[in-house]
């Protein structure tokens, strides 16, 4: 925090604006910002909930054979754990936080279709443990047990190479796939009535397309654009992915939820945004070879008109 405090200050001296800043900075600092907010609020968003001590949680603590009296003795606690780690991480970002999220998103996620949900539940849920997997590809393994416990500044990291971008790309993209088909599959394939709710808070109840209701048409569409993530991801479309769900999560207040719900999803939102930087940085140094290799083809065809025209 302190070195990219002073990379901040740096650059205020200049009196450059935010935008420019961000612009400026490198793509893998872009990406330790976007992935770390993803996970701070994810965090945060799911530890309040351990403190208000969500009902909808009690069938989960089941599944490990812990009873409904002990369900709501034990969320304050875990709600506690989450906000502190997620506190930890604004603070000094540390590897062992992201391999417990990783593990720990992948756990509470599974929970719902092992405590008798839809499996779609946990699909879903892909932005939880997809993203600070992603984040700890970004900032490397640590080889001894002393570095899960060293800070990872963003002016310290190491220029991202091929095989850790190759990495993080993938990571990313099935994540984005794995959010929208999971979403999509529960308005499609089982009408959630928690969609259904959302869109009836706009006063789209009633709203149908071809004998289908508006929570199927979108679930439809979320599937569609699922698999176009796993066959293209354009930076147009990442960039639109992004911003459908931080508009359609804004539903979970519309509909009388509290901003937590919001908040919770922050690594659905970071993982389309985080792969978009990460392809469009990929496209944007193609581009230079792309541009050397017209070159190169039109200077040969330049060479040999003459030659031709002279035999």
């Amino acid at each position: 925090m302190r070195h990219e405090e002073g990379e901040i200050e740096q650059a205020n001296a200049y009196g450059m604006p935010a935008v420019a800043r961000w612009r400026a900075l490198p793509i893998e600092h872009k990406l330790h910002w976007l992935l770390r907010l993803g996970v701070i609020g994810c965090f945060i968003g799911h530890g309040a909930y351990g403190l208000l001590t969500k009902e909808a949680w009690v069938p989960y603590f089941g599944v490990v054979d812990i009873d409904h009296a002990w369900a709501y003795r034990l969320m304050p606690w875990i709600g506690v754990m989450d906000i502190g780690l997620g506190l930890t991480m604004v603070v000094v970002p540390l590897p062992i936080v992201l391999l417990h999220l990783t593990i720990w998103g992948l756990w509470t996620a599974a929970l719902r279709p092992l405590s008798g949900d839809s499996v779609w539940e946990c699909v879903e849920r892909a932005g939880n443990y997809g993203v600070p997997l992603s984040f700890l590809a970004l900032v490397g393994v640590p080889c001894s047990w002393r570095g899960w416990f060293a800070p990872v500044w963003p002016s310290a990291m190491s220029p991202l190479t091929v095989d850790r971008t190759r990495m993080m790309h993938w990571i990313l993209r099935v994540t984005t796939f794995l959010l929208l088909l999971g979403h999509g599959a529960l308005g499609a394939f089982n009408s959630k009535p928690a969609l259904t709710a959302h869109y009836a808070s706009l006063g789209l109840q009633n709203v149908g397309v071809g004998g289908l209701s508006l929570t199927q048409v979108v679930g439809g569409l979320e599937i569609v654009l699922a698999v176009a993530v796993l066959v293209a991801p354009l930076p147009s479309l990442l960039i639109g992915i992004c911003l459908w769900k931080m508009g359609t999560e804004t539903l979970f207040m519309t509909s009388g939820s509290l901003p937590f719900e919001w908040i919770e999803r922050a690594g659905s939102y970071m993982a389309p945004l985080a792969l978009y930087y990460l392809v469009a940085t990929q496209n944007c140094s193609k581009r230079p070879h792309r541009i050397e290799r017209v070159r190169r083809n039109t200077r040969c065809k330049r060479d040999q008109g003459p030659s031709s025209a002279w035999y």
